[in-house]
């Protein structure tokens, strides 16, 4: 379970827990300086904590469920870095998936890599967008059309993908 921007990791508790009901052995990662360092960096770390989870648990290939920004280093890391090797399927939701908009005149105001990264257009989404699909991955995006912070809502679908759109009455972000 990898989290974005705005979730920290105790709200995945209730995830957590339903999962461990069901067997499986949950690991949360909440990545470092998701909103203010450079989202290649963090895709690179999360390389690591998946090559951490697997020698501790045993397995050859786990799930990722990513949340937000944790989508898209989650994405970054199965088509561009080899983690298409070690994820059997990988879910995101409510993840800006092609950029925020707005995201440039919070960058110029912050100066923060990853609002730079999250810009339509920058290095990081054409890396993350011009990377095929992994074909032994399957990848679902998960968005709502009412979600207050990623809109439009198109952003969070990827071609070639199971997009599920949330789209009856309001779901927001959190």
């Amino acid at each position: 379970l990898i989290t974005g921007v705005p979730i920290p990791a105790e709200w995945f508790d209730p995830m957590k827990a339903r999962l461990e009901r069901d067997g499986v052995i949950p690991v949360v990662y909440e990545p470092p300086d998701l909103l203010s360092g450079d989202l290649f960096y963090n895709s690179e770390l999360l390389a690591e904590v998946v090559d951490d989870v697997r020698a501790q648990t045993g397995q050859d290939k786990i799930d990722i469920l990513a949340e937000c920004t944790g989508g898209l280093i989650a994405r970054h890391y199965i088509q561009s870095l080899g983690g298409d090797q070690y994820v059997s399927r990988m879910v995101t939701f409510i993840s800006p998936q092609h950029g925020l908009p707005k995201a440039p005149m919070a960058a110029d105001y912050a100066g923060w890599p990853a609002l730079y990264d999250l810009s339509p257009g920058s290095d990081f989404l054409d890396a993350v967008n011009d990377a095929p699909l992994p074909a032994d991955v399957p990848v679902t995006s998960v968005y709502s059309c009412t979600d207050e912070y990623i809109q439009p809502f198109e952003t969070s679908i990827i071609p070639g993908a199971t997009n599920i759109g949330l789209c009856n009455g309001f779901v927001g972000h959190f």
